[in-house]
């Protein structure tokens, strides 16, 4: 039985009055994340995922601002309209 590729999913779950971080992942990039992390699964559910539990404080994690959304100007021009253009100025 395979797992969709839309399924490969890491899911964080915390309790602050437990103190402890539950975290579910079915994807490769972030078990090995978690393993180098020195953080062992406490539950294998072959082919799904594995499930880990760390204390609240081994926690960090941010969120990056947002662009402002302003569209950017690129103007895409030939090489011709270069070259042609330089020939107008004398170089």
């Amino acid at each position: 039985m395979s797992i969709e590729r839309s399924e490969l999913e890491t899911t964080m779950t915390w309790d602050s009055e437990q103190e402890i971080v539950r975290i579910f992942s079915a994807r490769r990039q972030d078990q090995t994340r978690l393993r180098r992390a020195g953080i062992l699964p406490v539950k294998d559910i072959q082919p799904h995922g594995l499930f880990y539990e760390i204390p609240l404080s081994r926690l960090k994690w941010r969120i990056a601002p947002l662009p402002d959304g302003r569209p950017k100007r690129i103007r895409v021009v030939s090489t011709a309209f270069l070259q042609s253009n330089r020939h107008r100025r004398g170089k």
